[in-house]
């Protein structure tokens, strides 16, 4: 059996939270629409990916869900829940878009405005506390 060597001990740092900070928040570049996956995407490019660990939509998506902007649906022709948005989340600027999967099914996908982001931007800095 092989003794540890200081080689082998690793001296990796613990990666604090994801949290939105005010240098971050200056540099989000809002688009007229997108995703959740995109908008994530945006904020995790902008953190110091060596100190803070990732953003991930699902946690985003949950909030968005227990505030009310979101619900889950069941859709007897996907034969699964959907997340499809309530009236308060039409309010604040997200709406659904259709698409056609390669397959030739309709689906629809979330989106969010400019409104709508910047609202994201609260949901996001209200994860870590």
């Amino acid at each position: 059996m092989e003794e540890a060597s200081p080689r082998n001990i690793s001296l990796k740092k613990t990666k604090t939270e994801f949290y939105l900070t005010e240098e971050m928040k200056d540099k989000i570049v809002f688009e007229e629409t997108v995703t959740i996956s995109q908008f994530v995407e945006q904020m995790n490019a902008l953190r110091d990916e060596q100190q803070m660990k990732r953003l991930a939509s699902v946690h985003v998506t949950a909030q968005l869900r227990e505030q009310g902007y979101l619900m889950e649906k069941y859709h007897p022709g996907f034969g699964r829940n959907v997340t499809t948005v309530t009236e308060d989340g039409y309010v604040v600027g997200i709406s659904t878009e259709k698409r056609m999967s390669e397959k030739g099914n309709e689906y629809e996908i979330v989106m969010y405005n400019e409104e709508a982001q910047k609202m994201l931007v609260s949901v996001i800095q209200k994860l870590r506390k």
